[in-house]
């Protein structure tokens, strides 16, 4: 059995919830429970939040790179986008993308279980009723569970942290810059955008399209389309929303972006 876990970013000023999908082919619970152990934290205690300040705390820096490279080494990616003001649908809205997501995606035909952090939906009873009215092919839907247990909601927690920054710069909102640093492709003291930054770790990750979008220009041999296959934009965005989704995630280079 393979795993997606599913969990949010909510932005008020922005306007916009973003929901991520985090697919493994395994379950990472354990390496999660790894990671922290081998920071000297109890994982039943501890719990990695997106929240949390890292700036100064060497170990935390430690944790979120080490679990930034568990995505990285084997996860694929979507996400999925509504409205601020119709949270109250973003179950039901993850639901669609989770249908969306399977009907594109050959790899989802296997049993996926579907794990989705606590908040998604009224009760659990809406929940189950929202469920069972869909066609859910090989899904299995675990709704409103605790991310401190089902560990692997931490790393879709990280990945709706760092697309919402991401979109919240493409709607004009809180543009923070970092050094590039060490290895990083560019010059160490080069000041970039955080949501790129972080963003560009991720991109390669994103379901998308077998194919290029074209073969006019090399940009295009390398640019592949990652809406409908691991991008959903709710019904309920309105043109302005839905344009800059789609400008910030509906394609995705694959070639050098330095």
């Amino acid at each position: 059995m393979s795993y997606i876990y599913v969990d949010d970013s909510v932005h008020d000023v922005a306007g916009f919830v973003l929901a991520a999908f985090v697919y493994s082919k395994t379950d990472v619970n354990v390496d999660i429970i790894s990671v922290f152990q081998d920071e000297g934290l109890d994982p039943n205690v501890f719990e990695y939040k997106s929240g949390l300040s890292v700036s100064q705390n060497a170990g935390l820096i430690k944790i979120r790179s080490r679990l930034i490279s568990l995505i990285s080494s084997g996860c694929k990616i979507g996400i999925a986008v509504v409205p601020r003001g119709k949270r109250k649908y973003l179950g039901e809205e993850c639901i669609k993308a989770l249908i969306q997501f399977l009907n594109y995606n050959a790899e989802l035909n296997d049993k996926v279980e579907v794990q989705i952090d606590q908040g998604f939906f009224k009760s659990g009873e809406s929940a189950r009723e929202i469920i069972a009215s869909y066609d859910l092919g090989y899904l299995v839907i675990k709704p409103e569970l605790d991310s401190m247990i089902h560990r692997g909601l931490q790393l879709a927690d990280i990945v709706a942290h760092t697309y919402s920054i991401q979109l919240k710069e493409k709607l004009g909102h809180t543009i923070k810059l970092v050094k590039a640093g060490p290895k990083s492709g560019y010059p160490e003291d080069l000041e970039i955008n955080l949501g790129f930054e972080l963003w560009a770790r991720f991109r390669n990750h994103m379901f998308r399209s077998i194919s290029p979008i074209g073969l006019n220009n090399l940009d295009e041999e390398q640019t592949f389309a990652v809406e409908p296959y691991g991008l959903y934009i709710s019904e309920y965005c309105d043109s302005k929303l839905v344009g800059i989704v789609r400008d910030a995630f509906g394609t995705v280079y694959m070639g050098c972006i330095h």
